[in-house]
């Protein structure tokens, strides 16, 4: 049965709009702040040694509460992979517990 834009889409519409505005639901959180992004930007940019061990003791503490471990002996070599765990970090371990209340 098609919907041409008559009342069944302008009932869903007041529905979201009324659900949005008394419940609070389609708000939250952005996946990454703005702290967030220029410190993944910081990581990214690391290319020498003498540059990732000035920002691992500014953003260690962050880098280990996204779940890294041993971010303090970690390497120059190590930041692509540091980089995918902190983005898989917000993408699917920070909303797994939410994600989970579904099924």
């Amino acid at each position: 049965m098609a919907d041409y834009g008559r009342p069944t889409r302008e009932f869903f519409r007041l529905l979201m709009k009324d659900g949005q505005s008394t419940l609070g639901i389609f708000e939250g959180q952005p996946f990454f702040s703005s702290y967030d992004q220029a410190a993944l930007y910081k990581i990214k940019e690391r290319k020498t040694e003498e540059a990732w061990k000035n920002h691992q003791d500014s953003l260690g503490d962050w880098i280990a509460d996204c779940g890294v471990p041993g971010v303090y002996e970690a390497k120059v070599h190590d930041v692509p992979q540091i980089l995918s765990q902190v983005v898989k970090h917000f993408i699917f371990h920070r909303t797994a517990n939410m994600v989970e209340q579904f099924k």
